[in-house]
This record gives structure tokens, sequence and C-alpha cells, in this order.
């Protein structure tokens, strides 16, 4: 699968739960610009309605275990982080 579903890769990573996303504790709903997230906490917390969770979905494994302060959503883990603002290395500035 080249582009797999958000949750497909949550039950990939963490197996899948005999519970319902919407009544695990890192589901979060709340109003961003006057429209409704919906937004899986362990999944990665974005202003975009492209990464909503679908309330009604089979939760993965990780159902009701809250996420640990040092711990990286897995967005993040996935997608790598963001690449630091500035030149890269050996790349030409407009002045050279």
């Amino acid at each position: 699968m080249a582009n797999p579903r958000k949750i497909d890769l949550m039950h990939k990573l963490y197996g899948i739960s005999a519970q319902i996303c919407g009544d695990c504790c890192n589901y979060v709903s709340e109003l961003y610009h006057d429209k409704k997230l919906r937004k899986c906490e362990r999944y990665g917390l974005t202003h975009s309605e492209a990464s909503d969770w679908k309330k009604s979905a089979a939760a993965c494994g990780m159902f009701n275990v809250p996420m640990k302060d040092n711990e990286a959503p897995v967005i993040r883990t996935v997608r790598g982080e963001r690449i630091k603002d500035g030149p890269m290395e050996g790349q030409m500035t407009l002045c050279e």
C-alpha cells in the first residue's frame, strides 16, 4: 500500500482493539476556526482536516494508553522531523 490510511498505519504499529477510537483517551475533538477537528493524540495533533480521525473507527492497540511527555506522535516518527530553517549544507545563496 503506497499511501496507507492513518488508521491502517496505527493498526500496523499497535494492533487492533475491540474498542472504537471515539471512546479512547487519545481521541481529541475541538473547534478550530469554526470547524470541528477530530484527532488522535497518538497519531499527532494538527490543524489540518486531512488528519481528522473517524470517531467510529476500530481503535488501535494503544486504546486508553495516554501519551508520555517525552513520546513523539506517530506522524513525526513516520514522516521524520521537519527540516530546520536556513540553507542546507553546500546550498548557494542568492548573493553568491
